[in-house]
């Protein structure tokens, strides 16, 4: 009763197990239906804007359909990436096959020369040797007894036609062994030269796949620059900064932020213990300190003073601040625990927390000249665990790490990301670069591509977000 009572459920296991299958076989859309529908979805609300039908929120809906598309094109160019990779790596290793089965060949080939030559000789000595029995005539053991004087003379003549004989099989087992060598020598060519045509087929079908896969990564990442390109010329229009697109930007931050509201640890709102850093920073340069030119990459948006203007910015420690901790591997640490996420000695702030309305971060820069900021070193400013790394188009691509007791911290904007979710990382260890990606004003331009490039730092406790300046030293 056990037996078939577990037959059953095994039974009925599968059975939902298929079912569940079929299921997602029936439902689950590829990239390209999603893609499809996502289009016909941004085509309508394009024909509502432009018959004056659309709705409130119709730019918002268009510009999250075209994000959606971005991250899926985003994903298919990673994809692709690591096809390359792997294709590349595939195809080194069967040019390293084919290196070693032609040196093999090459081997076997002057080896062939040698095996010849032994050939001949053997069968030379064979032939001289056939020859002189053929000219001596047959001698029977009975003439060698008849013709002999004596019994002695009757053993020294036997014993003489042994060694001959067995001379004579030698010869001929050599020439054998010599054509068969020879034979097997032929034979591994052929298999070596028949496995290096099928290697060098299987090399120009991958490097024939790279070329596709580099058409096509080429082709996702135009259609993807082109669908960045009219995201920002919808976040550009012109009520972007002013009444409802202000609105709307800042309800899909608010909206994105909720999911990191209750993600992560909770706790008493203070830093664990920081492990020693064991690395020193790759760099803290004493740059040049000159102020930006024309602004061309401040950060400031709507409400901010010029970053410019050097009567407007400030220091990177805020009042709150404090140097209270002490030094680890070069890195100078608040009292509250945190580093500074840029180390560079002409770190600048642009917009500090509120420096404008809704503003709840620190944003900084660099002073120099234009993309000066571009493509600094950003640092885990405590050490952790990555909570999420992902593109939003408001934030850009952006970090979201939990240190512990409720305490995160966000580096948005950036140019590029380091680190994947789950990712443990280091206090000062180097988690992205900064750029100007999502939302950021001055926009980056062809002239001028790295306009705008800022670092947007907040810090969070127990899913609200503080002022960074007292973490800050």
């Amino acid at each position: 009763m056990k037996n078939i009572l577990i037959r059953f459920l095994c039974i009925a296991f599968s059975f939902a197990m298929l079912v569940s299958a079929l299921s997602v076989n029936v439902f689950a859309l590829t990239d390209e239906e999603e893609l499809a529908e996502l289009q016909k979805k941004i085509d309508g609300i394009q024909t509502q804007i432009d018959g004056g039908n659309a709705t409130k929120t119709a730019e918002l809906d268009k510009l999250e359909a075209i994000q959606k598309q971005i991250d899926i094109y985003d994903v298919q160019t990673k994809k692709l990436d690591a096809r390359i990779t792997e294709n590349q790596k595939e195809i080194d290793n069967l040019g390293s096959d084919i290196d070693f089965l032609q040196r093999e060949i090459d081997m076997a080939n002057s080896n062939i020369d040698v095996q010849n030559e032994n050939i001949q000789i053997t069968y030379q000595a064979l032939a001289e040797r056939m020859r002189a029995t053929y000219i001596a005539g047959e001698t029977s053991t009975l003439e060698v007894l008849l013709t002999s004087k004596d019994y002695e003379t009757f053993l020294t003549r036997l014993e003489l036609i042994y060694r001959i004989a067995k001379h004579d099989n030698e010869l001929v087992n050599n020439y054998k062994d010599a054509v068969m060598t020879l034979n097997n020598t032929k034979s591994s060519i052929e298999k070596n030269q028949q496995e290096i045509e099928e290697k060098k087929a299987d090399k120009e079908k991958g490097q024939a796949d790279i070329i596709a896969s580099r058409d096509e990564f080429s082709r996702l990442s135009a259609v993807s620059a082109e669908k960045r390109q009219e995201s920002e010329k919808i976040i550009q229009s012109a009520d972007t900064s002013i009444g409802i697109w202000k609105e709307k930007l800042e309800a899909a931050e608010a909206e994105y932020d909720k999911k990191f509201e209750n993600m992560g640890s909770s706790g008493s709102g203070e830093l664990p213990t920081q492990p020693p850093v064991t690395e020193k920073p790759t760099e803290k340069p004493t740059e040049v300190t000159t102020a930006p030119t024309g602004g061309s990459e401040a950060t400031t948006k709507p409400g901010d003073s010029n970053p410019g203007d050097n009567t407007t910015t400030q220091k990177p420690t805020e009042p709150g601040g404090g140097s209270g901790g002490s030094e680890i591997g070069n890195y100078p640490i608040s009292n509250k625990g945190m580093i500074m996420p840029l180390q560079y000695d002409n770190v600048y702030i642009s917009a500090g927390w509120f420096g404008y309305e809704n503003h709840r971060g620190i944003d900084f820069c660099t002073r120099g000249a234009t993309g000066n900021t571009y493509g600094k070193d950003i640092r885990a400013a405590a050490s952790g665990t990555v909570l999420s790394a992902e593109y939003h188009y408001s934030w850009g691509y952006n970090v979201y790490v939990d240190h512990g007791n409720g305490v995160k911290t966000r580096y948005a904007h950036c140019s590029k990301m380091l680190v994947t979710i789950g990712q443990k990382v280091k206090q000062g260890q180097k988690i992205a670069e900064v750029g100007n990606t999502g939302n950021v004003s001055p926009k980056p331009t062809p002239s001028n591509p790295h306009a705008g490039a800022h670092l947007h730092f907040e810090v969070w406790i127990n899913g609200t977000r503080v002022n960074p300046a007292p973490w800050l030293p």
